[in-house]
């Protein structure tokens, strides 16, 4: 049953993390390169559309399950397909990192980037499925913090350089996911 308080506790945990990310993105500009925030793009925008393809979208059928056995039975599906693709596209971002130069060295943020992801959408199926809907506006907001709060304590403790503005952003993607886990426990 549709719930509108359900909805509105979603959207603004959601909205509050948006917020804050606009909030820290004038001091994220001013601190790192203008080029690091274009690479992060670009492998935000190539793990997105390799990410449906690391879980084989299985995470969906989670809701259709008929039993506690058979949803246990989809989840380890989809966490066994994720580490194999993930696996897979780790070989082919060391095969591309050898081969170019410029742009190669970045190539362990787009399957690191594209689990991250999937791992996300599949903790979001968790939550549906238990019934813990208030709980993916909260993972939003988790989510969109730390992805702009990480970078601006790491520019404080490590240095300016866009791995790290990649390395901390994909930790903050990752957070959420982390905390979902003791969650659903």
């Amino acid at each position: 049953m549709f719930r509108f308080s359900k909805f509105l506790g979603i959207i603004s945990w959601s909205a509050g993390g948006s917020v804050v990310t606009l909030a820290c993105m004038p001091l994220l500009t001013r601190i790192y390169e203008l080029a690091g925030f274009g690479l992060l793009g670009v492998v935000q925008a190539a793990a997105s559309v390799i990410a449906p393809f690391v879980t084989g979208r299985y995470e969906q059928a989670l809701l259709l399950g008929r039993g506690d056995r058979m949803m246990k039975g989809l989840l380890w599906l989809c966490v066994l397909i994720l580490f194999l693709t993930g696996l897979t596209l780790f070989l082919f971002a060391s095969i591309y990192a050898n081969l170019d130069g410029g742009i190669g060295d970045y190539a362990y943020f787009v399957p690191a980037f594209a689990l991250a992801i999937a791992l996300y959408s599949l903790t979001e199926k968790c939550f549906l499925r238990f019934g813990l809907e208030n709980w993916i506006g909260r993972q939003s907001f988790l989510r969109g913090t730390a992805a702009s709060i990480f970078p601006l304590i790491g520019w404080y403790i490590f240095s300016k350089d866009s791995r790290w503005l990649l390395a901390l952003t994909l930790a903050g993607n990752a957070f959420p996911v982390i905390v979902s886990y003791f969650v659903l426990r």
